[in-house]
């Protein structure tokens, strides 16, 4: 009565194909012109699972997976070498507990979890390009843990943290940027994107008020160090940073209509969420994306419905 078995399989089939024409105007030669086509190229692969569900009593859950993906392999389109990459690989190993505690007031769910890798795609730059390249390796373990409280009848907050280990293994490459430095072992480089803590709190508060319900909330999250880059370069960097937000609401209890004022960003954080080397045709440059700046707003929602 108390264990479930959960088996499960997965057939994926994709083909792709196609052509590439990028061509400069302008220019006395077509030196740079790329004319390419595809060769079609089929991927498929057997994902199966294995899970096992343990209900420890009517409050405590517990469960174990394991479990593989597959993530198709594809064409550089517009890259001068027209480089193809390979499938990747995974398979997932997952154990945790979901819990409900003092009478419902408390959820708190928590997981380790391993993650291992092969032919990893990850974003590169060759020439003029950004590209998709296959590491031999990577392999992820985590922690994670989140959850809610209530905390009597207006206020409640809730809460979550992870913790990465992300790196790679047994894969050597060339940095096309730094191709002064030969091959370099990338063992032990962490991964793009992957940063190594990462935690949350939200406090949320709600009272009636006249004809309907006003709803306060605030949510602080912090964020470790991340590389955008499998190479692990400096000029492809963001540092940890805390972000914050906050938001009043005020909703009639009929929900015809509500009204609701916001701050996003409240300490105007300039954070990173990607970046990338531009060409060598305009020196290398760093490009990449910027998450928006504070922003304050007003919202009004109203509905036509009964």
């Amino acid at each position: 009565d108390r264990l479930d078995v959960v088996l499960g399989m997965r057939y994926s089939d994709e083909t792709r194909d196609g052509d590439n024409a990028v061509r400069f105007l302008n220019f006395p030669s077509d030196v740079l012109d790329n004319v390419a086509e595809f060769d079609e190229a089929s991927f498929d692969d057997f994902t199966p699972k294995l899970g096992l569900n343990y209900t420890i009593n009517d409050d405590i859950f517990a469960y174990g997976s394991v479990s593989q993906g597959f993530k198709a392999g594809g064409f550089n389109v517009g890259s001068y070498q027209n480089t193809p990459f390979d499938p990747e690989q995974i398979t997932a190993y997952e154990v945790g507990l979901k819990t409900e505690l003092a009478g419902g007031r408390l959820r708190l769910n928590s997981a380790a979890f391993m993650y291992d890798y092969e032919d990893y795609q990850f974003q590169d730059v060759e020439n003029n390009n950004t590209v998709i390249r296959n590491a031999a390796e990577a392999d992820i373990r985590g922690l994670e843990i989140e959850g809610s409280a209530l905390l009597g009848d207006k206020f409640s907050i809730d809460f979550g943290a992870t913790y990465l280990d992300a790196e790679f293994k047994n894969f050597t490459a060339l940095d096309p940027k730094a191709p002064e430095l030969g091959l370099q072992t990338l063992d032990g480089r962490r991964l793009p994107r992957a940063p190594e803590l990462k935690y949350s709190i939200g406090l949320s508060y709600t009272t009636p008020v006249a004809e309907g319900d006003l709803a306060l909330r605030v949510d602080y999250t912090w964020q470790d160090e991340v590389y955008f880059s499998a190479f692990n370069v400096a000029q492809l960097y963001q540092d940890s940073y805390g972000w914050a937000r906050a938001r009043a609401s005020y909703t009639t209890n009929s929900e015809r209509w509500s009204i609701a004022a916001f701050i996003d960003n409240i300490s105007d954080e300039e954070v990173i969420s990607n970046a990338t080397f531009n060409g060598d045709i305009i020196d290398s440059t760093v490009t990449g994306n910027m998450a928006p700046p504070r922003t304050v707003g007003v919202e009004l929602r109203f509905s036509l419905g009964n």
